[in-house]
């Protein structure tokens, strides 16, 4: 009798570390106070699409999260690091990590969960940095 083959199920649903950022971000915007934006961190070749001049870029810092912010009206930088699947800091993600909470700033370190569907684990991290604030705001560390 021939082996039936069963598909293999990405509880992911497929969305990759880029996508898992990009929704992490949208959802963290709803938070009261909170203004987020992409960093890119590291140095690269950029092309200006008007004149196409090509011209290095230095982004944040190697080692810096993902996303990055502020929070009003306190002005506390935000830092988050959003990983995919690999779910593994680089130890220069976590030495500017530690440079962030020695400044006074919020890190979140927020992976993906693997056997789950990447809506939640974006619902689980906001619901994290939502605690985390609220205990900044209280004076807890």
């Amino acid at each position: 009798m021939p082996r039936i083959k069963q598909k293999k199920t990405d509880p992911t649903n497929g969305v990759k570390e880029s996508g898992f950022s990009n929704r992490l971000r949208s959802v963290l915007w709803k938070i009261p106070g909170l203004t987020v934006w992409r960093q890119n961190s590291g140095k690269m070749m950029v092309r200006d699409e008007e004149t196409g001049i090509k011209r290095r870029f230095d982004g944040a810092p190697k080692g810096a999260a993902d996303i990055t912010g502020i929070l009003a009206p306190e002005g506390i930088r935000v830092e988050i690091e959003a990983n995919g699947k690999r779910g593994k800091m680089r130890p220069e993600q976590i030495q500017w990590a530690v440079r962030i909470q020695n400044a006074g700033g919020l890190y979140l370190y927020a992976p993906m969960f693997k056997d789950r569907h990447a809506n939640e684990s974006v619902s689980y991290w906001k619901m994290a940095l939502e605690d985390l604030i609220a205990q900044r705001r209280k004076g807890v560390e």
